[in-house]
């Protein structure tokens, strides 16, 4: 491998040339130690015969957040840019975050309270530390956090979303439950 001087190095830092297939303008690559002609592998398939057509159909949008129209070649794209996807997503009323987990006790302790005669919303897809379940019954309304204690995540109780929420609660009833009897007695407390 030979080294490049600094001189030349300078001198390519300043190159531009423009593609002999569509014209665009670009700069050198320091990738490349030689001089490219093309200013893409596309473009230097169409001009050597290789490549009839490019990548396919190409695909019309409106981007979301600047209302500008754009061409491109893959399909299901919203923005123009990646800085137009990043000032779009910070205006979104919900924060995007990672998938809620669901405990395995969930679902066993959403139909007992269901066949004790309860009306129970399932809150767990909600996040930022919101309760798993709203629960009512005789006209009173509870708030249940569920933990299985079979797993480590359950075992260490609330988590710091959690706790906080809890702290800020000022409703009803609002109880942390680890099975279906714990479920019950919190039912039997809202109908006394």
């Amino acid at each position: 491998m030979t080294r490049v001087s600094q001189e030349e190095l300078e001198r390519r830092s300043t190159w531009r040339g423009a593609c002999g297939v569509c014209g665009a303008t670009f700069g050198w690559s320091k990738k490349l130690r030689y001089k490219q002609i093309y200013c893409s592998r596309v473009c230097a398939g169409r001009a050597n015969g290789q490549i009839s057509t490019v990548r396919g159909r190409l695909n019309h949008y409106v981007c979301r957040f600047c209302s500008k129209p754009f061409s491109v070649y893959h399909k299901r794209r919203a923005y123009c840019s990646r800085e137009c996807t990043v000032l779009h997503r910070r205006e979104l009323p919900v924060p995007r975050g990672y998938a809620c987990r669901v405990d395995a006790n969930h679902a066993e302790i959403s139909r007992a309270l269901k066949e004790a005669g309860a009306s129970v919303i399932d809150c767990s897809k909600v996040g930022q530390g919101c309760p798993d379940l709203i629960v009512g019954k005789n006209g009173k309304t509870a708030l249940m956090e569920i933990k299985n204690p079979k797993t480590q995540y359950g075992r260490a109780g609330l988590s710091k979303l959690q706790a906080e929420w809890h702290a800020e609660w000022r409703g009803g009833t609002l109880a942390v439950v680890c099975d279906v009897e714990s479920a019950l007695r919190v039912l039997k407390v809202m109908e006394a």
